[in-house]
């Protein structure tokens, strides 16, 4: 068995001083600092989703 690999904006990947909460579910995510997002990875798809979706109506 293999352990998955972190991706891109994982809080694993950063350091300590740029990790915070994400905005909508309070999950840690990759917040502060460069290349940071109020958002976790998971809660920025959704609201791209939505996004797209609602700008196409």
């Amino acid at each position: 068995m293999t352990t998955p690999q972190p991706t891109k904006g994982d809080p694993l990947l950063v350091p300590s001083d740029q990790v915070g909460q994400c905005a909508l579910c309070h999950a840690k995510c990759h917040r502060y600092g460069p290349g940071g997002n109020p958002l976790c990875l998971s809660c920025l798809a959704r609201v791209e989703a939505r996004r797209t979706k609602t700008s196409t109506h």
